[in-house]
Protein backbone atom coordinates (compact mmCIF):
# COMPACT_ATOMS: atom_id res chain seq x y z
CA UNK A 1 0.00 0.00 0.00
CA UNK A 2 1.42 3.16 -0.67
CA UNK A 3 1.85 5.78 2.47
CA UNK A 4 -0.51 8.57 2.83
CA UNK A 5 1.48 12.37 2.27
CA UNK A 6 1.24 14.26 5.66
CA UNK A 7 2.33 17.62 4.48
CA UNK A 8 0.40 17.92 1.51
CA UNK A 9 -0.06 21.57 1.25
CA UNK A 10 -4.16 21.25 0.40
CA UNK A 11 -7.01 23.86 0.67
CA UNK A 12 -9.80 22.76 2.83
CA UNK A 13 -13.25 21.40 1.09
CA UNK A 14 -15.78 24.13 0.27
CA UNK A 15 -19.00 23.64 2.56
CA UNK A 16 -21.43 24.85 0.17
CA UNK A 17 -24.69 26.89 1.64
CA UNK A 18 -27.98 25.89 0.99
CA UNK A 19 -28.55 28.70 -1.01
CA UNK A 20 -25.44 27.92 -3.22
CA UNK A 21 -26.39 24.38 -3.71
CA UNK A 22 -30.10 25.26 -4.34
CA UNK A 23 -28.81 27.87 -7.81
CA UNK A 24 -26.01 25.22 -8.43
CA UNK A 25 -28.81 22.10 -8.58
CA UNK A 26 -31.15 24.30 -10.43
CA UNK A 27 -28.67 25.08 -13.39
CA UNK A 28 -27.69 21.78 -13.37
CA UNK A 29 -31.45 20.06 -13.98
CA UNK A 30 -31.30 22.57 -16.76
CA UNK A 31 -28.47 21.84 -18.52
CA UNK A 32 -25.98 19.47 -17.50
CA UNK A 33 -22.77 21.56 -19.32
CA UNK A 34 -22.59 25.15 -18.57
CA UNK A 35 -21.46 27.87 -20.77
CA UNK A 36 -18.53 29.78 -20.25
CA UNK A 37 -20.53 32.74 -20.07
CA UNK A 38 -22.74 31.00 -17.56
CA UNK A 39 -20.50 29.88 -15.51
CA UNK A 40 -18.49 33.42 -14.92
CA UNK A 41 -22.28 34.31 -14.27
CA UNK A 42 -23.06 32.58 -11.67
CA UNK A 43 -19.83 32.23 -9.96
CA UNK A 44 -20.07 36.24 -9.71
CA UNK A 45 -23.41 35.52 -8.16
CA UNK A 46 -22.25 32.51 -5.92
CA UNK A 47 -19.47 34.25 -4.53
CA UNK A 48 -17.39 30.81 -6.04
CA UNK A 49 -14.49 30.72 -8.24
CA UNK A 50 -15.18 29.35 -12.33
CA UNK A 51 -13.16 26.22 -10.88
CA UNK A 52 -15.61 25.66 -7.78
CA UNK A 53 -18.05 25.94 -10.40
CA UNK A 54 -16.62 23.64 -13.03
CA UNK A 55 -15.72 21.42 -10.58
CA UNK A 56 -19.29 20.95 -8.52
CA UNK A 57 -20.51 20.27 -12.33
CA UNK A 58 -18.32 17.96 -12.75
CA UNK A 59 -18.73 16.00 -9.45
CA UNK A 60 -22.17 16.22 -10.20
CA UNK A 61 -21.96 14.47 -13.30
Amino acid sequence: RRQRRVNIDRKPRQAYSSKQLENLEAEFKADRYLSVSKRIELSKSLELSETQIKTWFQNRR
